[in-house]
């Protein structure tokens, strides 16, 4: 079961209803609103934490900590260094021209919570 430890958190006004994305990674809209990740091995700022289910309800955003974070289509393990997937899950990052999210540290299967070191690198050289 993954937990959180040492959350750091910031509170932004929902782009839209976000209800069905807890758990899953978040930037920010040129208005200052929190979006989902909607493209492959992009930056976020962090995880959400709540479902804001509307427009401009606020969206508590884990910005630095151990957070929970949905897995992608493919199982992550501990130590792997992760990357954003299209849907703003995770999956374990390839290596060069990877933007790293963080460093897993307790896995889980495809669809499942991880647990991770929110890390962020930018994008590995090499």
């Amino acid at each position: 079961m993954a937990t959180q430890q040492a959350v750091v958190s910031i509170t932004l006004p929902a782009s839209g209803d976000l209800s069905a994305h807890q758990w899953k990674l978040m930037d920010v809209n040129s208005s200052g609103e929190a979006v989902l990740v909607s493209a492959a091995n992009a930056r976020c700022i962090g995880v959400l934490q709540n479902d804001p289910a509307a427009q401009g309800r606020e969206a508590e955003v884990a910005i630095a900590g151990v957070v929970k974070i949905l897995v992608g289509a493919s199982a992550v393990a501990a130590g792997d260094e992760v990357e954003a997937t299209a849907a703003g899950l995770i999956l374990t990052a390839a290596g060069a021209g990877s933007n790293i999210i963080g460093k897993c540290l307790v896995g889980a299967a495809a669809g499942g919570l991880a647990e991770v070191l929110l890390q962020p690198r930018g994008v590995v050289a090499a």
